[in-house]
């Protein structure tokens, strides 16, 4: 994998060898480009981008010959949308600048002569949101993989007695309290019950529409870049994660096991893989064997009562059209 990179454009060499030195980083995060024209700049872009590399950042003067900074930060936004662009302005006129914020997404700009801290801080909240923005889009393109997952499960009749694309009010109110207690637990126990989650929907290697819906919980609230990088790769490869012991409450430790049970009943069936796996999970959170094998009893029980209600439900709305709404009504 390529290096982020940084590209300086100024038709003034002593302001690119200014920005060089100021900009320069000793850590190896990033590697400074220089270009000392517009045109030149969309060479190189395009160079880089064969080498593998990343454009992150394009920090470009504005009155330049041939191609104002303008015209060429546009132009990168067209063809590297996922560049942060940075102007750098002498003049007191606003044109350019307001031009740049139109069509070329312009995060900053920035007054020329710069200052230095300044400047720096400004590379560093632009790199950060180069890296922010890249992982939304790999949230996005995960959630995206897993909604055409399912719908080539669903029409090879994987889902089991719920062909109804809505969520039960059940469900819903399940998804909105899974996702305000994972979004309640400390740094530690958000990771362990994420890994947890996420082993339980892998377990058996088919994803329904309920937990695609706990997996977007869980991958759109945790702010842990490399945990959220290191989840979504294993979504993508169907694995179950190898878990820490963690010691909590006797309170805490009978809420992570609620909603662990949770995942396990949307799924409608708990299979070898699924209760072998969960077994795993409560060894690693310090439950009694016995309550285990209780709480998995209940999950079982749980399944039946649903799918016989769901068949109960079904059998009289055909019987009587009434019973469709959901909702009881005098006759």
């Amino acid at each position: 994998m390529g290096n982020k990179i940084v590209l300086c454009v100024d038709d003034e060499e002593t302001i690119l060898k200014s920005l060089e030195m100021d900009l320069s980083d000793p850590t190896g995060e990033y590697q400074v480009e220089l270009a000392p024209n517009g045109i030149e700049a969309l060479e190189l872009c395009g160079e880089l981008f064969e080498e593998g590399h990343k454009l992150a950042v394009v920090i470009s003067d504005h009155i330049m010959p041939e191609m104002k900074g303008d015209e060429l930060l546009i132009k990168i936004h067209e063809d590297y949308p996922a560049a942060v662009n940075i102007l750098l302005t002498g003049q007191s006129q606003i044109e350019g600048v307001t031009n740049a914020i139109n069509h070329a997404a312009l995060y900053r700009y920035i007054a020329k002569p710069w200052q230095k801290d300044d400047l720096k801080l400004t590379l560093k909240s632009a790199l950060q949101k180069y890296d922010s923005d890249l992982l939304l889009r790999h949230k996005e393109q995960i959630i995206k993989e897993m909604n055409e997952k399912l719908w080539e499960s669903r029409e090879t009749g994987d889902e089991t007695y719920n062909p109804d694309d809505k969520l039960s009010d059940e469900e819903l109110y399940d998804q909105i309290y899974f996702s305000r207690f994972f979004q309640s637990l400390d740094s530690k126990q958000k990771k362990w019950f994420a890994l947890a989650s996420i082993g339980l929907i892998n377990a058996d290697k088919v994803l329904t529409k309920t937990e695609m819906n706990y997996l977007n919980s869980i991958v759109r609230s945790d702010r842990e870049e490399d945990r959220v990088k290191h989840y979504i790769e294993l979504i993508k490869r169907k694995t179950k994660p190898d878990l820490e012991t963690i010691r909590v409450s006797s309170e805490q430790k009978y809420r992570l096991l609620t909603y662990l049970s949770q995942i396990l009943i949307s799924s409608k069936k708990v299979g070898r893989l699924e209760e072998e796996y969960f077994v795993y999970v409560t060894e690693q959170l310090g439950a009694d064997p016995q309550a285990t094998n209780d709480c998995l009893k209940l999950i079982k029980h749980k399944i039946l009562g649903n799918y016989l209600g769901y068949k109960l439900k079904e059998y009289l709305g055909k019987t009587n059209p009434l019973f469709m709404s959901g909702t009881s009504q005098k006759v």
